[in-house]
């Protein structure tokens, strides 16, 4: 019980870290970079190829450095395999980031902290394959450095690694980030239900506009939109206009406006004022349902903890009067755990819970609840009753706390029997008597409860014709005359008295 209660402990203090440590490096979340000439030089040199940084006008330009910095200094940029990382490969892929994210308020993606780079085409371990990029939860995006730079060499081949992955990253951010732009997330549920129809039929083998690739499932569909969204945009306007115009509200930028620095018209602005999140359809719901933010905020946690703070005492009510090993009933309680993990799911996923607190509801709920279910079955159906009889071989006065309102006496047993079970060794009185007698039950779930503790009652010794005498004298059933003849014949009670 100890050690399930103490893996509960570490994995609040763990989560707690694991925030910390994201949150704090590499750059901090209010962290914004202070942007020099020499900077600004630098990246327009790097940024020369760059079609989306050559469309704005001076004043564009100068936002999409400052943010393309703010960026870069929240990120840890990772070689692998070798490749050593270089400014330019910093500049470029956090120019990446701010394209994508021009039109929208929050715009660094905090939640990803690491970007690692490879050479080429990399292997990947957790999923045994060989990828171009990928993005995952836990805030690390991993691309080939090579198709990285294929995808902006050819602008116009409906293929872009760096767009795709941001893409994957944005939905994530939804989901996981604390600090996910809030107009994003909000309408993206909009911009799927609109675009749904088309994602079902190419999911069904259809041919669309877009390639195939968006038919896989609708993280791939959202990822090639936005990059069908940068590379082609006139033909994505042409061929599916509806998706087209809420992807601009999505992302609150529209690649053909190149004279206003990408803005949405007022027309697509409105449908972003007179959408009201709230009213959403149980249709729109459903198929929106895995990119709704998760409640990840660690407040979420005290919900579990409250609940196991009252189921606690209960099971520990249970296991003083059960026969259980210290493993055994750390292993009921793991599985208890493990078995909530799969039956709790659909509680998670409606209440959208994030990971860290739903392990906490498996723990308390599954493990601490469970637990109390298993034994309280094993009391409740308990059948035979037994006896046993130990004699006792050492007895010790023990003070439980300071105020004394445990005091008791600790007694062992011939040959150790229960010499890991203090809690049936312990009594509140002097026991009068070398033998004990336990009554248990056979529990239900095979473990013994005990339901009583006796000690065997000694036959009271006879009393001495002097005990006799001494007891009548206390009592004070004994005259003067009497005392004297007693005297006379040879019994003092005074001195037996004060000597006993």
């Amino acid at each position: 019980m100890a050690g399930f209660l103490a893996l509960i402990v570490i994995l609040i203090c763990a989560g707690a870290f694991v925030r910390l440590v994201r949150h704090s490096r590499p750059g901090l979340r209010w962290e914004r970079a202070t942007v020099t000439t020499y900077d600004v030089q630098r990246c327009h040199r790097y940024l020369k190829d760059f079609a989306y940084y050559q469309g704005l006008s001076p004043g564009g330009r100068k936002k999409f450095i400052q943010r393309l910095f703010n960026i870069m200094v929240t990120k840890y940029f990772d070689g692998r395999d070798g490749l050593e990382v270089t400014e330019e490969m910093k500049v470029l892929i956090s120019a990446c980031i701010a394209q994508a994210t021009f039109g929208l308020r929050e715009y660094r993606l905090l939640h990803f902290s690491y970007i690692r780079v490879f050479p080429g085409i990399f292997y990947s371990r957790l999923i045994d394959r060989k990828l171009k990029g990928g993005t995952t939860t836990g805030g690390v995006i991993m691309l080939s450095w090579k198709d990285f730079v294929q995808g902006y060499r050819i602008g116009n081949d409906r293929f872009n690694l760096g767009l795709h992955e941001i893409a994957h990253a944005l939905k994530v951010e939804i989901k996981y980030g604390e600090e996910s732009d809030q107009a994003f997330a909000e309408y993206f549920r909009k911009w799927l239900h609109e675009s749904y129809d088309v994602f079902e039929r190419m999911n069904k083998g259809a041919r669309t506009f877009l390639r195939d690739y968006a038919g896989v499932n609708t993280h791939e569909f959202f990822a090639v939109c936005v990059e069908h969204f940068f590379e082609v945009p006139a033909d994505f306007k042409a061929n599916l206009p509806h998706i087209y115009r809420h992807l601009c509200v999505l992302l609150n930028q529209d690649p053909l406006n190149t004279t206003k620095d990408y803005a949405v018209d007022e027309e697509t602005s409105r449908l972003r004022e007179d959408y009201d999140p709230s009213a959403l359809s149980e249709e729109e719901e459903m198929i929106a349902e895995d990119v709704l933010p998760e409640k990840g905020n660690i407040l979420y946690a005290l919900y579990p903890l409250i609940f196991g703070m009252v189921l606690v005492p209960i099971l520990l009510a249970l296991l003083k009067s059960t026969i259980v090993p210290m493993t055994s009933i750390t292993g009921i309680l793991l599985t208890g755990s493990v078995l909530a993990y799969p039956i709790f799911r659909p509680l998670r996923k409606k209440l959208r819970m994030a990971m860290f607190t739903y392990l906490l509801v498996c723990l308390v709920a599954g493990g601490i609840g469970g637990g109390i279910v298993f034994f309280g079955l094993n009391t409740l159906l308990a059948d035979a009753r037994y006896t046993e009889y130990h004699r006792i071989t050492r007895l010790e006065h023990l003070y439980r706390n300071t105020d004394n309102a445990h005091e008791g006496y600790v007694f062992s047993l011939e040959n150790h029997a229960y010499q890991d079970y203090e809690r049936i060794r312990f009594t509140r009185w002097h026991p009068q008597s070398d033998k004990v007698i336990f009554t248990f039950d056979r529990g239900g779930m095979g473990f013994p409860v005990l339901k009583r503790t006796e000690f065997e009652k000694q036959p009271r010794p006879e009393l001495s014709y002097l005990q006799v005498l001494m007891e009548m004298y206390r009592k004070g059933e004994l005259d003067s005359s009497k005392l004297k003849m007693l005297e006379e014949q040879g019994y003092y009670l005074d001195t037996a008295r004060s000597e006993k």
